[in-house]
């Protein structure tokens, strides 16, 4: 069934699209379907410039705190400035402006590459940083990006220090980052008891980014206290980077959680959306996990290093695309993306998406003839050829499209109460762990 609806999409992006119309490509887990032209993006952009800080509790007792976000916000006026300058630069059209503009995506891109070398200290904090001032033209600040999360790492360590738990404990450690994602949590600061934190919270608008490419962002979410299922768990790992905690991230479809070890060698999740620790079968029951994209590590894998930088690299070309559409250079990230990572499925679908592009430009040129006709050209038909293997390796995968409300729909589901039952146990596992390290911590 699912392969008749690859061979219909196909029809329908050959004789529709090919005519001009819109035709849906395949849904990345970053959606890349719409690009902007330059006035539209320089639109988008105003809505994370325009955001206010989210205030908690804490940041108002600290003036450095809002003086430097207030610093921040100014970065990304000077941002939005500059880039209103600039001239509309044709699709694909690689002349000397078009290799100035996208010079930061380059650099970025060649030092996400370095740390693919063995000898290098790999920072996800740096890598992110990376993605998002390529985005910003080189006018981000890492000073500032990196003082921010280590506002969230010192809240954290308060935490620990309130509840007197042991600081080199993992479990810990992980607890504490937790906290940052569930209401109620309370520190001291400069002798003031009992300030609460406002929870990092889950924003429902525009959470793809279809509309605003920086709702993608771990900035974003810094700034307004909002994000979604890609930027919560990256903060969440930056954070355990700066608390030398163990913890990684696992996708599932259109999503990113968080794996964690608790001792005696169990992984346990945390869904950042939802602030509360979940159970596999929380995960697997949105329906579209295979069996075959599991076993074939697609989806509720522990990601490494490479994989990480690959996921870095993924993000850099769909911010890269958004910004300036396919080109030569996307292309080129693509492939490296995939020579890291073969099975990686939003790569994959960046590929799907250039490779259809291809075969539309090249169809237009010959006046797009009949599917039955294409053969009579060769280098065309090649094209349609090489864009069917691309879906055939989709399918092989066992990837399955999962639609926006039917996200919605899991996402939402993740608290009804037959679930909460599962979640439970885990809490409780987790609790008793920490009174443990309480107890040791004591002797």
């Amino acid at each position: 069934m699912r392969r008749i609806t690859i061979l219909l999409l196909i029809s329908i992006i050959y004789y529709s699209n090919c005519y001009g119309q819109n035709v849906p490509s395949f849904q990345v887990f970053s959606p890349v379907m719409q690009f902007p032209n330059q006035s539209d993006t320089k639109k988008n952009e105003t809505s994370l410039i325009k955001e206010k800080t989210k205030g908690n509790s804490y940041r108002e007792q600290s003036q450095t705190s809002k003086n430097n976000n207030h610093s921040l916000v100014s970065d990304f006026e000077e941002i939005r400035e500059i880039r209103e300058e600039r001239e509309e630069v044709g699709y694909q059209q690689l002349n000397e402006q078009r290799l100035k503009l996208t010079m930061p995506y380059r650099h970025s891109y060649n030092q996400l590459v370095k740390l693919l070398n063995p000898d290098s200290v790999f920072s996800l904090i740096r890598a992110v940083y990376l993605v998002e001032n390529a985005y910003f033209d080189e006018k981000l600040s890492f000073e500032k990006f990196s003082d921010m999360i280590s506002k969230e790492s010192y809240l954290c360590n308060e935490i620990i220090k309130r509840e007197k738990l042991d600081p080199n404990n993992n479990t810990v450690k992980n607890y504490a980052i937790q906290k940052l994602y569930s209401k109620g949590t309370k520190v001291s600061y400069k002798g003031i008891t009992n300030i609460e934190i406002n929870p990092l919270e889950y924003d429902f608008e525009d959470f793809r980014g279809e509309k605003d490419w920086t709702k993608m962002f771990v900035t974003k979410l810094l700034l307004t206290g909002k994000g979604q299922c890609h930027s919560m768990p990256l903060l969440y790992l930056m954070v355990a980077e700066q608390l030398n905690a163990k913890a990684y991230l696992a996708l599932a479809p259109e999503h990113c959680y968080i794996k964690f070890p608790a001792g005696n060698g169990n992984l346990f999740n945390f869904e950042t959306t939802r602030g509360k620790l979940v159970t596999d079968n929380a995960i697997m029951i949105s329906g579209f996990i295979s069996s075959t994209a599991v076993k074939n590590g697609l989806y509720m894998d522990t990601l490494g290093k490479a994989e990480l930088i690959a996921l870095c690299l993924t993000d850099l070309e769909q911010g890269y695309i958004n910004k300036y559409g396919y080109d030569t250079f996307a292309i080129s990230i693509n492939n490296k993306i995939l020579s890291i990572d073969p099975n990686n499925i939003q790569a994959i679908m960046l590929k799907a998406d250039i490779k259809t592009n291809e075969f539309r430009y090249a169809v237009n040129k010959i006046g797009r003839p009949p599917i039955e006709k294409l053969y009579q050209y060769p280098e065309v038909y090649k094209l349609y050829q090489e864009m069917h293997e691309i879906y055939d390796q989709v399918d092989d995968l066992g990837y399955q499209t999962m639609p926006p409300e039917a996200y919605q729909k899991w996402l939402r589901s993740l608290n009804d109460i037959q679930q909460q039952r599962g979640d439970e146990d885990l809490r409780n596992e987790i609790e008793r762990k920490i009174k443990l390290s309480k107890l040791k911590l004591a002797e």
